[in-house]
């Protein structure tokens, strides 16, 4: 095989056991979605919201968890600094038998957020992984990307102010937790 197809290959694997991340396109109005549970939190300036289509889901079927996050303060824009994203997802299941590893490999990251117009992505999941007793680091993976069960999720958003007129304006992580249902 040769090199560049090796690096490629490395390369989807670590965007697989990374998560994968679509971004949907920015829409003024959240109410655009179709959505069954969400929660919303507002801090400072930002307003954070986290949604999924619908409360329970069957095993095998697509589990699509979007967040925002909305500037409202008086400026016309504002640009954050963050990691791949700024969204982040705390997923677990009440049984504990299954485990959600989420990692960022993309620092500093500028994103333009104009008052207004809601940043959005969606997390899709590369899987459960089972947890076995006496392994630290489970590596087996479940059958459907999120089994029978009750799933807790903690969101949030993560990011620095950038720079306004000299000067870094600070760190905010604003979050909200969602729960759903995957069914048999």
């Amino acid at each position: 095989m040769s090199r560049p197809l090796k690096v490629m290959g490395v390369l989807a694997v670590v965007l697989l056991l990374a998560g994968i991340w679509v971004q949907i396109s920015q829409k003024s109005n959240p109410l655009e979605l179709i959505v069954s549970k969400h929660g919303e939190i507002v801090k400072d300036d930002f307003v954070y919201r986290i949604y999924t289509e619908r409360d329970t889901y069957q095993e095998g079927d697509s589990v699509t968890l979007i967040s925002e996050l909305e500037y409202v303060g008086d400026r016309k824009f504002v640009t954050i600094l963050h990691e791949a994203t700024p969204f982040h997802y705390g997923i677990s299941e009440n049984s504990g038998k299954y485990a959600f590893y989420y990692m960022m490999n993309q620092p500093a990251i500028r994103t333009t957020l104009i008052k207004g117009q809601p940043f959005r992505e969606s997390y899709t999941s590369p899987g459960a992984l089972i947890v076995e007793e006496g392994v630290t680091l489970p590596t087996k993976q479940a059958e459907v990307p999120f089994p029978a069960g009750q799933y807790h999720v903690s969101g949030y958003a993560k990011f620095t102010v950038s720079e306004v007129d000299g000067k870094e304006e600070g760190d905010f992580k604003i979050g909200k937790d969602l729960t759903f249902e995957v069914g048999k």
